[in-house]
């Protein structure tokens, strides 16, 4: 149960518009409306963002929240608009991160598997690592909302065989559709 008081209910609505240059949301014969914007901070994954007691929460989880009330700590709030800026109740319900996969794969969002876009290596899972003194590549394999951290490795290129010898073991469990890639090499 979130702690809110009346202050921050005030504060979070404050913080929304309506957007009614986003498409009517229709299931069926119903119409849940236009998307509710999120208008404070966000994540950097796009999500909105909202502090409450020094804590910090997923704005669209508090709309939810203060719409229909208490939220199992094991299930997360999903959009049916994949807007993830919108905090619209109606547009947002409760699953698991299962359900959430599900909804990206049946409505074709799953973004093509590739290098990532914040990594500066040119292989897949590897990521540089700057301080003040040296250079070092990271390797992180992310899958199901769980991260693989491997270590920390001085050569780039002992970095990502690190990452293909983990890869190779890990693809064998999983379902040709969820496969990592392989870094290529040339030599």
């Amino acid at each position: 149960m979130i702690n809110i008081s009346p202050l921050h209910i005030a504060h979070f609505w404050m913080s929304v518009s309506i957007d009614k240059s986003t498409k009517l949301l229709r299931d069926a014969k119903k119409v849940f409306g236009h998307c509710w914007i999120w208008k404070s901070s966000f994540f950097k994954s796009g999500y909105g963002r909202f502090f409450i007691h020094q804590k910090c929460y997923r704005a669209h989880r508090i709309s939810y929240y203060l719409h229909y009330g208490n939220i199992s700590n094991e299930k997360i709030i999903c959009h049916k608009c994949d807007n993830s800026a919108c905090v619209n109740p109606l547009h947002l319900y409760e699953g698991t991160p299962a359900d959430n996969v599900k909804d990206r794969d049946t409505r074709k969002r799953r973004k093509n598997p590739g290098k990532h876009k914040n990594s500066s290596s040119k292989y897949h899972g590897v990521f540089l690592r700057k301080n003040k003194n040296s250079i070092m590549w990271r390797v992180v394999i992310n899958h199901k909302y769980k991260s693989y951290r491997l270590g920390i490795f001085k050569d780039e290129i002992e970095a990502a065989k690190s990452y293909n010898e983990f890869i190779l073991e890990f693809n064998k469990k999983l379902p040709d559709n969820e496969k990592k890639p392989l870094n290529l090499f040339n030599f």
